[in-house]
């Protein structure tokens, strides 16, 4: 994490070293083919300027617009949008894993990532986190170390949020500690729902419940009423959310496509009939 901080910085200063060499060199090539002149270089900083204002306006609506954030002031905000490292990871790599000290918290912004552990040899997966839900909270522990993975399920970007600043706003903005109480016993509650899933309900039964729980976090309504879970998750992704194997995956969307609560789709789920879906849940 240290080097993906330090990385996101030193990208940073190449970038304004790189721009501040081209101009001392004034020989940056234009549509003319000529030496650029000094109103050119104006010009170009000024554009710089604003592309870069751009997006920390842009950074700063997304964070007034999470649960967490969106009451504080706007200059709060602002100063928020400054602050927090942005981070770029790619499909299949891991943010961080068990014995690793959790001092940072993450905030995802595009993409998705899942949160697992590894038992007897087999993935359990306890969340897939969406953008604008924090993550990593452990850091809030006496001894903050890790004792899930966090994998990159797609492309994905996130903010790093430091322990000091998340602290700092707790403190004086009360509303935001309401609102990590909040998430984090949203968080509790779903666990505790999979639990009794893993529990007390059958194979067919497990797998209607997660269907649901997708649709609603991430489902797409289409024209014809239907929804389509559009990630396309596969058969060992859901077995692993709910400590089962593909072969029970697999006998479970049999199951359910002959009762006609989901269809066949190339790409991502589709879920033909919710109340069938919900009754297959319900009936454990």
């Amino acid at each position: 994490l240290g080097l993906l901080y330090i990385h996101n910085i030193l990208w940073s200063m190449w970038w304004a070293l790189s721009f501040e060499q081209r101009v001392k060199e004034d020989r940056l090539d234009h549509s003319g083919g000529g030496r650029l002149s000094f109103r050119g270089v104006v010009d170009m900083a000024t554009s710089t300027s604003q592309v870069f204002s751009l997006l920390y306006q842009e950074k700063s609506k997304f964070l007034a617009a999470t649960d967490l954030f969106r009451a504080l002031p706007e200059g709060e905000i602002e100063e928020l949008s400054w602050r927090l490292p942005e981070v770029r990871l790619e499909r299949g790599q891991i943010l961080y894993a068990p014995g690793q000290e959790g001092e940072l918290h993450f905030l995802l912004r595009e993409g998705k990532v899942r949160i697992y552990r590894v038992l007897c040899h087999r993935e359990l997966t306890l969340e897939v986190v969406t953008p604008g839900v924090m993550f990593g909270e452990i850091g809030f522990c006496e001894t903050p170390t890790h004792s899930s993975y966090a994998q990159v399920l797609e492309p994905s970007k996130l903010y790093i949020v430091k322990r000091g600043d998340l602290e700092y706003l707790i403190h004086k903005y009360p509303t935001v500690s309401v609102e990590l109480i909040n998430a984090l016993s949203e968080k509790l509650r779903a666990r505790e729902d999979k639990l009794v899933d893993l529990l007390f309900k059958s194979a067919p039964a497990k797998l209607a419940s997660l269907l649901l729980c997708l649709a609603e976090e991430e489902g797409v309504t289409t024209r014809d009423g239907t929804v389509v879970i559009p990630f396309p998750y596969t058969h060992g992704q859901l077995a692993a959310m709910l400590g089962v194997n593909r072969e029970t995956i697999s006998r479970g969307f049999s199951i359910l496509r002959r009762k006609g609560a989901v269809g066949n789709r190339r790409r991502g789920i589709l879920l033909q009939d919710i109340r069938t879906l919900i009754e297959v849940a319900r009936s454990g």
